[in-house]
């Protein structure tokens, strides 16, 4: 107890002895507070006597400071903790520094909506989190679900109370993804979200590619597939993709002439054809009947309705010659020559019986009377066509085709019903009813004669040939006696009317009276033209 006793020595012998004083100092109360500490962690000790020291026997275990009584663990294990007065009196305990669980493992962050599993190589731990308004951890599973965006502490912790822990951080989502969710082989179209910073990626990229920055999806071939958003953080949303087929390619033929048509056809049914300009072209929705309205090259679409899908193909439309030009009127045995506006084509007869037609030139000859179709055709196929008349020329003219001045001759034509006609009347007439021809002048006037319906017509030729100069000489002859006549034009011959009465020479124009009366000498030239002398 307390005090001040006197400690004596005595020697047995003698019973000598010395004393001393002996102060007996009280202890410190016992140490209060649990002195169950985790590594790394502290508690705080206590002692109800004041003016003590604190101390560890073994500071690698545990620590703990002089004046403050703060304990803290350093390594797994049992300190002594000591609580010394100045007097040297002093208490103690027994510490116990419990160890940590390993550190947490995993990732530490999760997107809203899902889950990502931490764990602990120490076992028996339990899980928590400090906002399960953010995120949510299974006691014992260590699976955290992302609630909202923020930051969470996951804390894992043993019996013994020590726990780690780690930052948790929950990422928002993207939005949803925007824009058209299906395209045709080939085509392209782009898709949108309103969260910037992300990349773009397909699911399966022999169905369709995406840019992963414009979010600009190609169709590759036909099936679904998902297109991802991602952002930088690995939250990301998707939206299902469809990839169409487009139609079999459009068959027939893609030229067509202004004014004709032409039909295209595809394999896919159920489409409906359109015209990229029905000012060029028109087809029908349902049938693929192409009508070439201008020269131009509209671009023809068959569209599958369910799926906007398509296929094209480009229609020339031809434009046609202009109407051709001249009149297509032609006589038998005669030519005309018809003209289109456009050149390059060739020109054709449908009946070369009637009417023939160089090819190049566009020269037509009449052959026998009839109405051909004659045809200018381009090398694209389009055309005009105009139907010729061939008329049929009057038959040849007949009858005596010269006449001496003065003189008429008499020409015929079996064609009935035309008109004649002089080329020159001041060297012969004709009567435009009779054919007769009368001769006015020397010359060859052309005789023609004209059917007045077709003006078809035949020609020919007609000699006036000048009458011999007027003869001279005695105008009467004694019989038995002679006389000379005479005439200017030579080369004729002389003849009489009555060799009974008066003979002439030939050459000599020498008559001889014969016989009392009055004969007619002629003198005659070798185109049958003549002048007479009554002797």
């Amino acid at each position: 107890a307390m005090g001040v006793p006197t400690i004596t020595y005595s020697l047995n012998a003698t019973g000598c002895f010395v004393t001393t004083a002996v102060t007996v100092n009280p202890n410190p109360a016992s140490i209060s507070g649990s002195p169950i500490v985790c590594v790394g962690s502290t508690v705080t000790l206590s002692d109800a006597t004041t003016g003590g020291l604190w101390s560890s026997n073994n500071p690698g275990l545990g620590s703990i400071g002089a004046g403050t009584g703060i304990l803290t663990g350093v390594s797994t294990g049992n300190p002594i903790i000591s609580y010394t007065l100045p007097t040297g009196c002093f208490t103690t305990v027994t510490a116990t520094v419990n160890p940590l669980p390993n550190a947490i493992t995993g990732t530490t962050n999760v997107c809203i909506g899902f889950t990502t599993t931490l764990s602990d190589a120490t076992p028996g731990g339990t899980w928590t989190s400090s906002n399960t308004a953010t995120a949510t951890i299974g006691s014992s599973t260590g699976v955290v679900t992302g609630v909202a965006t923020g930051v969470a502490t996951m804390t894992y912790t043993l019996p013994t109370g020590c726990f780690v822990t780690a930052s948790y951080t929950v990422n928002p989502n993207p939005a949803a993804i925007t824009g058209t969710t299906n395209v045709c082989i080939g085509a392209t179209t782009t898709l949108f979200d309103a969260t910037s910073g992300g990349s773009w990626s397909s699911s399966n990229t022999t169905l369709a590619t995406v840019n992963s920055t414009s979010g600009t999806v190609t169709g590759v071939l036909n099936g679904s597939l998902t297109i991802t958003y991602t952002l930088p953080t690995g939250c990301f949303t998707t939206t299902p993709f469809t990839v169409n087929s487009n139609p079999n390619a459009i068959t027939g033929t893609t030229n067509v002439c202004v004014g004709l048509t032409t039909t295209l056809a595809d394999a896919t049914p159920g489409g409906v054809w359109s015209s990229s300009n029905a000012a060029q072209g028109t087809v029908g929705a349902g049938t693929g009947v192409v009508g070439g309205v201008s020269a131009g090259t509209p671009i023809i679409s068959y569209v599958i309705p369910a799926t906007g899908c398509f296929a094209t193909t480009a229609v020339t439309v031809n434009p046609n010659p202009s109407a051709i030009g001249g009149t297509g009127i032609v006589c038998t045995g005669s030519t005309t020559t018809l003209t289109s506006s456009l050149s390059g084509g060739l020109w054709s007869s449908s009946n070369i019986a009637l009417g023939s037609i160089n090819a190049g030139t566009g020269v037509m000859a009449g052959i026998t009377a009839g109405n051909p179709t004659i045809t200018y055709t381009l090398p694209t196929g389009c055309l005009a066509t105009k139907v010729a008349t061939i008329n049929q020329t009057p038959v040849a003219i007949a009858g005596t085709t010269s006449v001496c001045v003065g003189f008429t001759t008499t020409l015929t034509d079996a064609t009935a019903g035309g008109v004649w006609s002089s080329s020159n009347t001041a060297q012969g007439t004709v009567g435009a009813g009779t054919g007769v021809v009368g001769g006015v002048s020397a010359g060859i006037p052309v005789i023609s004669y004209v059917i007045p319906a077709t003006g078809c017509f035949t020609v020919t030729n007609v000699t006036v040939n000048p009458n011999p100069a007027g003869i001279t000489g005695a105008t009467s002859v004694c019989t038995g006696t002679t006389i000379g006549l005479a005439d200017a034009t030579s080369g004729g011959l002389w003849s009489s009317s009555d060799a009974t009465k008066a003979s002439v020479g030939s050459t000599s124009g020498v008559v001889t009276g014969v016989a009392a009366g009055t004969p007619t000498i002629s003198y005659i030239l070798n185109t049958g033209c003549y002048a007479t002398y009554p002797i």
